[in-house]
């Protein structure tokens, strides 16, 4: 993997550019618990492969930004626009960057667990009470049925951001509540929904988010990602 600034490591992290050293290392502490290998949603979103790319990724990020000497040669770099120094690169382009730190642990070895259990229990939405004839549920919200609506979102092929974004306002689920409930960032749900490819992360992320969104709005997660994915590519997407 090279990295030409096609991934920032301060929107891996999730941090300002100007984030003090604890907050940097908070924001890493986070980013592994989300995409730990202890976590069995984590493969319902990504593959292995992908899995393993995402906590590299996270890995590197921190190890740039959380050593000083390195911060400040990649926030050079950064500012000219590259190219990134040598001491950086090694890190990057390392098999597995954690060890060329010896104070990082190296990241784990992906197993996925056993999810026949987890995949056999009923979604949130299925285990909701049942709603009222006419009115519709999602884990956080209640809504009027719209059937004309209801057509379009079943017969639909591309899943775009600007459709998400409908669906979510037809589903009376607010960007803050959706930034709540899928841990996303608000900056990055409204790029999805906008189609801002360029302000998003990393495609493993960006998947990730997807999937969460669709989940939450009651769609089918594959169909919309697979969808999201090939326009997020296409159009510049990191």
């Amino acid at each position: 993997m090279t990295n030409n600034f096609e991934t920032n490591y301060y929107e891996i992290l999730e941090v300002a550019p100007n984030a003090p050293p604890h907050e940097i290392h908070r924001a890493y502490q986070r980013a592994k618990s989300t995409y730990s290998a202890d976590n069995p949603a984590l493969y319902s979103m990504f593959s292995a492969e992908e899995a393993r790319e995402i906590l590299r990724i996270i890995e590197e990020a921190y190890m740039v930004l959380g050593n000083p000497t390195l911060r400040r040669a990649y926030d050079e770099a950064l500012a000219r626009g590259g190219p990134l120094p040598e001491s950086i690169a090694s890190i990057v382009n390392a098999p597995n960057p954690s060890e060329i730190v010896n104070t990082h642990k190296s990241l784990p070895d992906f197993e996925a667990p056993d999810t026949s259990e987890a995949n056999s229990a009923p979604s949130p939405s299925t285990t909701s009470k049942i709603p009222e004839p006419g009115v519709g549920r999602t884990s956080l919200s209640t809504y009027q049925i719209d059937e004309e609506f209801e057509n379009e979102i079943r017969n639909a092929t591309e899943f775009d951001g600007t459709l998400l974004q409908r669906i979510r306002l037809y589903k009376n689920v607010s960007i803050d509540q959706l930034s709540e409930a899928t841990k996303i960032g608000r900056h990055y749900l409204m790029a999805v929904e906008t189609n801002d490819y360029k302000s998003l992360p990393a495609a493993v992320f960006v998947r990730g988010f997807v999937v969460q969104i669709a989940r939450i709005l009651g769609l089918d997660d594959q169909k919309v990602a697979s969808s999201y994915m090939k326009l997020f590519r296409s159009g510049g997407g990191k």
